[in-house]
């Protein structure tokens, strides 16, 4: 079984970047960005890597090889990634099986996803960064897959909005808005989302729904002052 998730307003695991970009539907108040036909194809898994990927659990995902490979890379990355980097028998390493559970085992996938998409950043070869994001897809994908109870794993709600930007930048809104809503189902008090989803509505110059969203976001947030503080933006129209 995957680790009891307390339905949290934030992360309780990995600070949140100021820069969020997102998009999608609101939970429960039925908000959807305009579909202006199909985004391509979608994302397609190399299935050969999957099922390797499946059957090797310590595999790394996909091209990912060792993931994050310097102090610097690890820097840039949540803590439990450099414990699970570090070796079933490290004291680090415990110590995050013992907060995240089973798929501590698989979590490195994840951290895969996260250092691509930083690889991805630190380009200037557009054709590169996006190999890099889609490579990071992958990552991400895994453990959505891997994980036997993904409603319950504490993670899940930040992989979910993770991929989600990932998606928004390369231009797949689409298939964003049903990663922000799953990630706002799974979790309706998980503020990134908010942020993230709220952002992509201005973009649309979709004011209202943006309002309407952070309106909900503060119902079951009482007092958060992210999303105050954003509402009051929106209102001012900023």
């Amino acid at each position: 079984m995957c680790v009891k998730r307390e339905k949290s307003s934030e992360s309780c695991l990995l600070n949140e970047p100021d820069d969020v970009k997102g998009s999608g539907r609101a939970y429960g108040i039925g908000l959807m960005l305009p579909r202006a036909g199909k985004e391509g194809a979608g994302f397609r898994l190399t299935v050969l890597g999957f099922l390797l990927g499946v059957l090797v659990g310590w595999l790394p995902a996909f091209k990912a090889g060792a993931f994050a490979t310097t102090e610097e890379d690890f820097a840039k990355l949540p803590p439990f990634c450099k414990a699970r980097a570090s070796g079933p028998e490290s004291a680090t390493y415990k110590l995050w099986e013992q907060r995240l559970g089973p798929n501590f085992l698989h979590v490195h996938h994840y951290c895969s996803g996260l250092d691509w998409v930083n690889k991805a950043h630190s380009t200037l070869d557009r054709r590169k960064s996006r190999e890099w994001l889609e490579t990071a897809l992958g990552g991400f994908q895994y453990m959505e897959d891997q994980c036997s109870s993904p409603e319950t794993f504490v993670l899940m709600p930040e992989i979910l909005t993770n991929k989600a930007r990932v998606l928004v930048e390369l231009g797949r809104m689409p298939e964003a808005a049903q990663y922000f809503e799953k990630a706002l189902r799974m979790n309706p008090r998980y503020v990134p989302a908010y942020r993230s989803l709220s952002d992509l509505y201005l973009r649309a110059k979709q004011k209202e729904a943006a309002r309407q969203l952070l309106d909900y976001g503060i119902k079951v947030n009482p007092g958060n002052k992210t999303l105050e503080q954003l509402l009051r933006r929106v209102n001012q129209g900023q």
